[in-house]
């Protein structure tokens, strides 16, 4: 699935988007460690960003959905967000993916402004 670039708020408070992005993923490794404690971000884009949890989101589905829950709730992912990730009562994969990025992005950008 090709991910939307436009869910990573402008990097102002930071020198560039790959500033951005490096301190995004730290905070994904944070929140979802030990799954995403030996990956390694390269090229440093959103794509690879949504490259490496996709991968890891459909593992924790398959195998470890409860520890998936307890993962989204250090993401801190508002009920609504996760509503919006379950069609049919089918949890869409892609748009829990773009939910979490969009969530961790928000949370770095906010502690980069805290205004």
């Amino acid at each position: 699935m090709k991910y939307p670039a436009q869910i990573f708020p402008h990097p102002t408070a930071f020198s560039d988007h790959i500033e951005l992005y490096k301190r995004v993923f730290e905070q994904l490794q944070k929140d979802f460690y030990p799954y995403l404690s030996d990956q390694k971000l390269e090229p440093i884009s959103s794509d690879a960003i949504f490259l490496v949890m996709e991968k890891i989101v459909h593992e924790l589905i398959s195998s470890y959905p409860d520890r998936l829950q307890q993962i989204l709730y250090r993401v801190d992912l508002r009920q609504h967000e996760l509503d919006k990730c379950f069609s049919n009562g089918l949890l869409q994969a892609d748009q829990l993916i773009v939910s979490i990025v969009k969530r961790e992005a928000l949370k770095v950008w906010l502690r980069a402004n805290p205004t």
